[in-house]
């Protein structure tokens, strides 16, 4: 598992010090997309052990898995090594990997549009 504190400044925006604020049904959907969004930057950060900016591509497949595995398909995970290899090597910077979890996100927006359309 990947920390995160839980007690940390960003919490307490959103419950209090004390973590006793109630919010309402809204406030806690933008709580779970803003810590989804928070939580990457975490894990990059635990996986990025010299502080370069970067990480392995095991490491990158571990956090992905790890951190947006509800977004990936079976077929995405048994592919996922093999395509960012090709595509971007066995070093992957912070860039790269915030641009892929965005991708991931969007295509959620483009299923729920597609959904509903």
């Amino acid at each position: 598992t990947i920390p995160f504190n839980l007690e940390g400044s960003f919490v307490q925006l959103y419950f209090g010090r004390n973590h006793h604020r109630q919010v309402s049904y809204s406030e806690f959907s933008q709580f779970l997309h803003d810590y989804h969004k928070r939580y990457s930057k975490y894990a990059f950060k635990a996986f990025d052990h010299d502080g370069c900016g970067s990480i392995t591509l095991n490491d990158f497949c571990k956090m992905i898995v790890a951190i947006k595995s509800h977004l990936l398909t079976n077929k995405v995970k048994t592919v996922l090594r093999e395509f960012v290899e090709k595509t971007e090597g066995n070093q992957l910077s912070y860039a790269y990997c915030n641009a892929f979890q965005s991708v991931l996100s969007d295509m959620e927006t483009v299923k729920k549009v597609y959904l509903h359309a």
